[in-house]
């Protein structure tokens, strides 16, 4: 996500000054958001997290977003009946990247729209796309920070260039993955007119809609 702010200057990249932070780092400005009054709770409740390998979820991140004025909003979707909160976490995130206008029979619609966090019981991933299958079923592109890119996948990025489907079933997550959980988080920066309409500088952070193969 910091990723992105720094390389689309979103609102607020300033505070990075245009270098990606460390963990460390990123654990400071968590516990300065909490001096602040930005969820001091999550101290409480965490014990305090700077030079520690606790966990960090969607509540500690909007407290880091909120105290350095960086507009973004949290979504929630928990439902009781199975599969239903799955239902609803893909339609959300169909309209937010569907949100971009796109010429008709277009096959892919990249955006400069910022990716999304998003947090399932025990893990956090970054949503930086949609694939719509023609045979049917829905795909979530995610960078997850378990697994590394592929020496293949670092060497085509930037270029554009037909990839294989082997080399994006890594990023895939989709209606069987997602089964596995009843509740899900989504943080979302709330982009703005000037934001939308530059080019983020590093070609990870932008965002695609895909209608897959």
């Amino acid at each position: 996500m910091v990723s992105y702010i720094i390389g689309a200057e979103f609102s607020g990249h300033e505070a990075f000054s245009k270098k990606l932070p460390s963990v460390f780092d990123i654990q400071s400005l968590i516990e300065h958001a909490w001096d602040m009054g930005f969820n001091p709770r999550g101290r409480v409740e965490t014990g305090g997290i700077h030079l520690t390998r606790k966990y960090i979820g969607t509540p500690e991140a909007i407290a880091l977003f909120q105290s350095l004025n960086i507009p973004c909003s949290i979504n929630a979707f928990k439902h009781k009946a199975p599969g239903k909160s799955k239902d609803l976490l893909f339609r959300d995130v169909e309209q937010y990247f569907g949100s971009v206008l796109c010429e008709p029979g277009q096959k892919v619609r990249v955006t400069s729209l910022p990716p999304i966090y998003w947090q399932h019981p025990g893990h956090s991933l970054t949503i930086v796309g949609i694939e719509k299958m023609t045979a049917g079923g829905t795909n979530l592109l995610v960078f997850d920070p378990v697994f590394r890119d592929s020496s293949i996948m670092s060497r085509l990025v930037g270029q554009k260039h037909a990839l294989p489907d082997q080399l994006l079933r890594p990023y895939r997550r989709g209606s069987r993955y997602l089964s596995r959980f009843r509740a899900f988080e989504v943080l979302k920066l709330q982009p703005v007119a000037e934001n939308l309409n530059s080019t983020p500088r590093k070609p990870r952070s932008e965002s695609a809609s895909y209608s897959g193969p």
